[in-house]
């Protein structure tokens, strides 16, 4: 499950809105950084193979199972918190804040807050 709050959600409908061949938000972690992980969200034109979609509000996240599987619920917002950013992101930070995802399962294990570890 993400659950993106409502200003992330209106980040994303405006991204879409200024660049209509955005179609998606691919959400996944890649291998980075002293914890391990780093999320990724990034607005793509096309669907791949590996990845389903999820439509919250009315925005569209391609997500990949096993990723979903591996981290659980995720909650995205903003911080202003320069020091915690999990995020790698191609969207505009809002007001000098930045994406932070959390979650249950996920630890910041890295001390400049930038990578993720599973618990």
């Amino acid at each position: 499950m993400i659950d993106p709050s409502p200003e992330v959600l209106q980040t994303l409908r405006d991204c879409i809105e200024q660049d209509p061949t955005v179609k998606y938000f691919q959400l996944a972690a890649i291998q980075r950084g002293c914890a391990g992980f780093l999320f990724t969200l990034v607005p793509v034109k096309s669907a791949s193979s590996e990845s389903d979609m999820v439509v919250i509000g009315d925005v569209p996240f391609l997500v990949d199972c096993d990723f979903m599987e591996q981290v659980g619920p995720l909650t995205i917002s903003y911080t202003t918190d320069k020091l915690i950013s999990n995020v790698t992101s191609s969207l505009p930070a809002k007001n000098g804040r930045r994406l932070v995802f959390s979650g249950p399962r996920i630890s910041n294990a890295c001390g400049c807050g930038q990578s993720y570890a599973v618990r």
